[in-house]
């Protein structure tokens, strides 16, 4: 394997292969930031007043019908939801920071997008003699899923069941880090859960019973 890391802040590059790994200064690495992605077909989105939409609709300073009108004038468009969205490898690659605790829920999910050798990657196999067709990895699936987990996380929240919606707060939070679209990094639980759920459900249009 051969992995280089461009940090463009403290303008480094990090390489990583099967012989050796360094790094090395590179002045000069930000001010080509723009043409490297550009080039890397990556582009950079300023998610901060989606964020701050989110924080406002929980803290109660706006609507559920505000906050739908706000990311609906924020939102990238589908192009640019497909740039934020992490590929297979870089979950894999990252694994540990999206697993979940005790029974891993997130990993089992994960796993039905994945075939035999990225399972390995992350500890996981199949069984001999279990046929297994991976679901294809797009933004469509995995809103699906977690449309799915956010669902069922909230009737186990409304349920008062601590642990469940707990275990399942964190799969709707790897989701969210997965898709990148400004929920990345809101984890608020208290209680059981509830605000990532409302906010989660509230961002793509789902409603919750």
């Amino acid at each position: 394997m051969y992995k280089v890391t461009l940090d463009f802040e403290n303008e480094t590059v990090e390489w990583d292969t099967d012989s050796q790994k360094g790094t090395e200064s590179c002045p000069g690495l930000s001010e080509r930031k723009e043409d490297i992605l550009a080039a890397m077909r990556y582009k950079v989105f300023d998610l901060t007043s989606i964020m701050n939409t989110v924080n406002d609709l929980i803290n109660g300073r706006i609507s559920e019908d505000d906050f739908n009108e706000a990311l609906d004038r924020e939102a990238p468009s589908e192009e640019e939801k497909a740039c934020l969205m992490k590929t297979i490898d870089e979950v894999i690659d990252n694994y540990q920071d999206y697993e979940t605790s005790l029974d891993n829920r997130f990993g089992r999910r994960f796993a039905d997008f994945l075939n035999a050798e990225q399972l390995e990657r992350i500890g996981y196999s199949l069984k001999e003699g279990v046929a297994h067709e991976p679901i294809e990895w797009t933004r469509e699936n995995i809103l699906a899923q977690l449309k799915n987990d956010v669902e069922y996380g909230w009737e186990k929240a409304c349920d008062e069941r601590g642990i469940s919606s707990g275990l399942m707060h964190e799969v709707v939070c790897a989701w969210n880090k997965v898709l990148g679209e400004g929920l990345e990094a809101f984890n608020k639980y208290e209680p059981y859960g509830k605000p990532t759920f409302k906010a989660t459900a509230a961002k793509y249009g789902w409603e919750l019973g």
